[in-house]
C-alpha cells in the first residue's frame, strides 16, 4: 500500500472542535489515556502512545499514512483547544470582579466599566493577546482590549483576518452591540487596518 507523506498536510484542514470531541468521545477514552487540559507537549508519553495504538485498532485508515501523522495532527489540535479553554475557564475564575458565563465562547466575560484598567493589564499579559495588545497600543485604544476579548477577537490571525475585510464591514462590527465603539474609535481602527493592508 502505498503511504501519504507529510508534504501533502496541507491537503487536509484541521477539523472542526465539535468533530475532535465527538471523535474522541466515539473512542470512549478521552480522558482515561492523556489529560485535556494540558498540551502535547506536557502529556505522559505512555499515555499518549496507548491512545494512537487504540485509535489505530479502531481505525486502521491512519495506518496508511505515514507515521500516522493525520492522527498527531488531530491529537496537537484537540489538546491545544481543550488546554487552551481550560486555562480560559481558570482565568475567569480568578478575576474577582467579573462573572463567568459558559452561553458562548464569544462573550465569556461580562466587563465591569469600573475595573476597566485591571482588566486591561490583565489580558496584555496573555501571551496569545499580545498582537492584539500591541495593535491597539499604536493606535492609542489600549482601553478597548476587553471589548476586542469579548467580540473574539484574541489574536494575530484574528487582526489580519480583520484587516482583510472591507471598510464598512469592519465600521458595522465596531459599531454593533456587542463591541458598541464610539465614531472616532471606529475610524481609528479602520484607519490602522488600513495601514496593515498596504
Amino acid at each position: 500500500m502505498k503511504s501519504i507523506t507529510p508534504n501533502s498536510r496541507r491537503a487536509l484542514k484541521h477539523p472542526a472542535i465539535h468533530h475532535s470531541s465527538s471523535l474522541s468521545i466515539a473512542m470512549g477514552f478521552k480522558c482515561d489515556d492523556f489529560k485535556v487540559i494540558t498540551t502535547y507537549s506536557l502529556q505522559n508519553p505512555r499515555c499518549l502512545e496507548k491512545f494512537q495504538q487504540k485509535a489505530l485498532d479502531m481505525w486502521p485508515v491512519f495506518a496508511l499514512y505515514e507515521d500516522s501523522w493525520p492522527l498527531n495532527i488531530w491529537i496537537h489540535y484537540y489538546l491545544k483547544v481543550t488546554s487552551r479553554r481550560h486555562r480560559r475557564s481558570l482565568a475567569c475564575r480568578a478575576r474577582p470582579y467579573h462573572s463567568h458565563s459558559l452561553s458562548t465562547l464569544i462573550s465569556n466575560i461580562k466587563w465591569s466599566g469600573n475595573h476597566r484598567g485591571s482588566s486591561t493589564v490583565h489580558l496584555c499579559d496573555m501571551p496569545h493577546f499580545v498582537t492584539v495588545c500591541g495593535f491597539l497600543h499604536k493606535l492609542r485604544l489600549v482601553h478597548l482590549l476587553p471589548k476586542f476579548y469579548n467580540a473574539g477577537i484574541e489574536d494575530g490571525t484574528c487582526i489580519r483576518v480583520l484587516s482583510e475585510l472591507t471598510d464598512p464591514a469592519q465600521i458595522s462590527l465596531f459599531l454593533n452591540q456587542r463591541m458598541h465603539v464610539s465614531t472616532n474609535e471606529t475610524q481609528a481602527l479602520v484607519s490602522g487596518l488600513m495601514k496593515m493592508r498596504m
